[in-house]
């Protein structure tokens, strides 16, 4: 019975079981990306005279990554990737670093290479797991999960 729970565990908080089950600390908390960026939110004005904008049909989401800093100017965290049997994982710690001020952290969601909608994360979040899926129609799905310390 205690494997079948493990096992299950280790499937439902994917990469982030580990931090879980070492600290018994609280379960990484499980964010999701909007599918989609709202192009009706993307405004194409003002254009040169004589021109049209024409914005896009769809943005699908593409990645997703950490930002540190407020969202006016951003500093990308970089993660560390590793392969998987079904995707990748990318890997953002040390998140959450005893400071003066505490640092802005926000998960982005991309929606292609310009396009992001962005979610602001608990101050004491110190780790986000992005893990990439790939799925049946050769795209990608994506799940998040990030621990805050207790």
């Amino acid at each position: 019975m205690r494997s079948i729970l493990a096992l299950a565990a280790l499937l439902f908080y994917g990469a982030a079981a580990p931090i879980y089950a070492s600290t018994n600390a609280a379960p990484p908390e499980i964010k999701a990306c909007p599918s989609e960026f709202p192009v009706d939110a993307v405004k194409l004005t003002p254009v040169p005279p004589g021109w049209v904008g024409i914005g896009p049909a769809k943005a699908l989401l593409t990645s997703a990554d950490v930002i540190l800093g407020p969202t006016t100017r951003p500093g990308v965290q970089i993660g560390k990737q590793r392969k998987t049997r079904d995707g990748d994982t990318m890997t953002f710690e040390q998140l959450y670093l005893p400071a003066y001020e505490p640092v802005e952290k926000w998960l982005a969601c991309r929606h292609g290479p310009h396009l992001a909608l962005a979610q602001r994360l608990p101050e004491k979040t110190d780790r986000c797991v992005v893990t990439y899926f790939r799925n049946a129609y050769s795209g990608l799905d994506l799940q998040v999960a990030c621990h805050t310390q207790p």
